[in-house]
């Protein structure tokens, strides 16, 4: 009976779990008519896309009938099908044309990334467990860390096989996974060493994790509070990062993150006034530890030389399209900075540019952008294999 319900119980939970985005208001923008695939086709399964599309209702740039929220969003329900038909997990920051606060799309990438690295690890304890299951038996599927209860049983501490039993129990909630009481009393942890060390970090790292991500939820439940506590909102560039979101940087500085995720934020650019009409072609930014607004704020990010080879990549294919090359740029966005992951925000051309506009406002051009998108996605994470940067 305990083999059959570890089986059952591992083949429900998943690597990297996923919570439903953002609920907002407003009308969702239809997905464009899938354009031809001509490139040969990369699976893409396990990787998590993250896709910020600029802006929303009441924040947007307006100019000559273009609207960048709009199309941005249509962008992003472009790629969204192309990716996904190549088994990549999507998940998007602004499902509809409301407004999310940036904050609210930062702690959104945060929760996210902070989910996939506490799946992995579940993962990686149920198997050194080793309680008498087949690992190659794995089949991992999604669950919602939202519905987990972590209680008091899982403080360190001293405590005794039943409140081991009942804090695994809490801890992976495995009546979420739709195991019965007769089930659960099958279970028997009795042979784990209680004084097992790598114990009491697992169990220290899944409460650590569990607070961050409740820190980034008061974020999304409250922004206007909280947002300012925890992230550099207004940017002041002799501010220290928060030790909060520090450690979840740290966290994030995890495989999982390295070889699975990616954020892209969608924009189209303008020139300040007054307007230059002349300025065209698309620019991708990154960070780095080096740019000087952020020196001050944090030093430690992971990820600017995988961001930063995105960039090109994303650029050249951009510019396949049509649009000149302005090159990757060093950026300090927030929604860049207040998360560690791979990362870049895109500039689709400028809208202040006819030239630029009359594409951004063609819908057979928009398909091949998002194709150009896609080819980028897959060309980058065609050098990344998974397992690669395991330590």
């Amino acid at each position: 009976m305990l083999k059959k319900s570890l089986v059952f119980l591992c083949s429900l939970i998943l690597i990297f779990t996923m919570i439903t985005p953002f609920p907002s208001a407003g009308s969702p923008i239809g997905r464009a008519i899938v354009p031809e695939i001509t490139d040969a086709p990369i699976d893409l399964t396990g990787r998590v896309i993250i896709l910020d599309p600029g802006h929303g209702i009441g924040s947007t740039n307006i100019f000559m009938g273009y609207d960048e929220q709009v199309a941005m969003l249509g962008l992003a329900n472009r790629i969204i099908p192309l990716l996904e038909a190549q088994g990549a997990t999507v998940l998007t920051t602004r499902p509809t044309e409301a407004n999310v606060p940036l904050s609210v799309r930062a702690a959104m990438t945060n929760i996210w990334a902070l989910e996939a690295v506490l799946a992995s690890n579940i993962k990686d304890f149920l198997i050194s467990l080793d309680l008498d299951f087949d690992v190659d038996e794995l089949d991992f599927s999604e669950i919602d860390f939202s519905q987990i209860d972590f209680d008091e049983l899982c403080e360190l501490g001293d405590f005794d096989v039943v409140d081991l039993d009942l804090c695994l129990i809490s801890l992976i909630d495995f009546e979420v996974f739709g195991l019965t009481e007769s089930d659960l009393s099958e279970l028997d942890f009795s042979q784990i060493d209680l004084a097992d060390g790598a114990l009491h970090a697992f169990i220290s790292e899944t409460s650590e994790i569990r607070r961050l991500i409740s820190i980034m939820q008061s974020i999304i439940d409250d922004p206007r509070e909280n947002a300012t506590i925890f992230m550099n909102t207004p940017f002041d560039p002799s501010r220290a990062i928060h030790p909060d979101l520090q450690r979840i940087f740290e966290i994030q500085d995890h495989p999982v993150v390295a070889e699975r995720f990616l954020f892209i934020s969608l924009h189209s650019n303008a020139t300040p006034r007054p307007i230059n009409t002349r300025i065209n072609g698309a620019k991708v930014f990154h960070i780095s530890n080096s740019h000087h607004n952020t020196r001050n704020y944090f030093t430690g990010f992971s990820y600017g030389d995988l961001s930063r080879h995105f960039a090109t990549i994303l650029l050249d294919h951009i510019s396949d399209t049509g649009f000149r090359n302005l090159g990757p740029v060093v950026g300090n966005f927030f929604v860049i900075r207040e998360h560690n992951i791979p990362g870049v925000l895109a500039e689709n051309g400028f809208h202040t540019n006819p030239a630029d506009r009359a594409r951004l406002m063609d819908a057979r051009f928009m398909d091949r952008l998002a194709v150009a998108y896609l080819n980028a996605i897959t060309e980058y994470f065609s050098e990344i294999s998974l397992g690669s940067a395991r330590k």
